[in-house]
């Protein structure tokens, strides 16, 4: 979402509230959860979306999950010419666009989780933003990425989409599979 989107902003906030008003009304299952003890959960929120943080705590209760919050780089309030870790010519340059404050933001944040996951001595973690939704097999997927001991992947992905266009590298279970995106 860039910043002039507002209604994308409000459509999504609005499919929050439905799905925190599910979880309230008990309309989703608990699992127990299945996330080994040593793979720990990370989430990154906004200190203004209080909301997206208790929707992110309520989900995890739900499934038996603890997260870890992050406080997300604020791009509203992010100065980009004062931002030394973004070099905005040369994104130019290479890419022949600038991104927006927003966009850095994003980045940053996450790049906040790695360092508190560096810092913690995590050899795996998970990073969550707080605007998804934790289906009741996510700790099972998570699970079988864990067990995964593959030094191909440094990093992977979780999308929610199926029938990607991607290039299935190998079955994790009969409901997961990592695959290449985009056929690389």
């Amino acid at each position: 979402m860039g910043n002039g989107d507002h209604g994308g902003q409000a459509a999504a906030m609005a499919q929050i509230e439905r799905n925190l008003e599910k979880i309230r009304r008990g309309a989703v299952n608990r699992r127990p959860a299945t996330v080994p003890l040593d793979l720990k959960l990370y989430c990154i929120n906004l200190a203004r979306s209080p909301a997206r943080r208790a929707y992110m705590a309520q989900q995890a209760d739900r499934l038996g999950l603890r997260l870890t919050f992050v406080d997300a780089i604020d791009g509203r309030r992010l100065d980009l010419a004062a931002t030394a870790e973004y070099r905005s010519a040369e994104r130019c340059a290479r890419f022949g666009w600038d991104l927006e404050p927003t966009e850095v933001a994003a980045g940053l944040s996450h790049r906040k989780a790695l360092l508190a996951i560096r810092a913690a001595g995590h050899k795996r973690a998970v990073v969550l933003e707080d605007d998804v939704t934790l289906l009741p097999d996510f700790a099972a997927a998570v699970s079988a990425l864990h067990r995964r001991h593959d030094p191909d992947f440094d990093i992977i992905r979780l999308f929610g989409a199926r029938n990607r266009a991607g290039r299935l590298v190998t079955l994790l279970n009969r409901d997961h599979a990592i695959e290449r995106p985009y056929g690389r």
